[in-house]
């Protein structure tokens, strides 16, 4: 869907609360939720007319309200998938100790592109011993340079240790500004 609007971050920001209130029964017919064939039907019609620029003023505010509907659903949906996640890893454990699921839901992130994905080198941080913290992150970029040089020709695999170039930088910046 075609966003006409930016309304997707205040609508995560004003979920925030619902999200962490959801129960597994409530997650699970949230990821199962989706428009009818009729409404769906006329969704991919003015998708398809705003994508050619043809949305009459009505149809375009019809639309972003359709917009507007579907983002508030994806982020409830990723937010439930995220609990089904959790919810299968009863007895996850990094260094012999058992994850606390509050804990791990602290370490999801959102990239610029809307993405969510763990904050995996902020958890090194705080499960290892600090003096070993500035190895991790030698030897972390290390192997971004290596995969970034091997995979130079791959569009696909590059596109993805470019990002996790993006993000090692990114987190490096934070630890030094702090």
């Amino acid at each position: 869907m075609k966003r006409c609007n930016g309304s997707t971050a205040l609508l995560e920001r004003l979920l925030e609360p619902v999200s962490r209130s959801l129960n597994t029964e409530a997650a699970k017919e949230l990821i199962k939720l989706k428009a009818d064939a009729k409404t769906q039907a006329r969704i991919d019609e003015l998708a398809r007319k705003c994508n050619e620029g043809a949305l009459t003023p009505s149809e375009k505010s019809e639309y972003e309200r359709y917009v507007t509907a579907g983002n508030l659903v994806a982020i409830l949906q990723a937010k439930a998938r995220l609990m089904e996640v959790l919810d299968d890893m009863p007895n996850a454990r990094l260094n012999g100790k058992r994850f606390d699921k509050r804990e791990l839901r602290k370490l999801i992130r959102k990239d610029t592109d809307g993405r969510l994905f763990v904050d995996y080198m902020r958890a090194v941080q705080s499960e290892t011993d600090p003096s070993f913290y500035p190895t991790f992150l030698d030897r972390h970029k290390d192997l971004i340079k290596k995969r970034l040089k091997k995979y130079a020709k791959d569009e696909k695999i590059r596109e993805k240790y470019e990002w996790l170039d993006r993000y090692h930088r990114a987190t490096v910046a934070k630890i030094k500004v702090h």
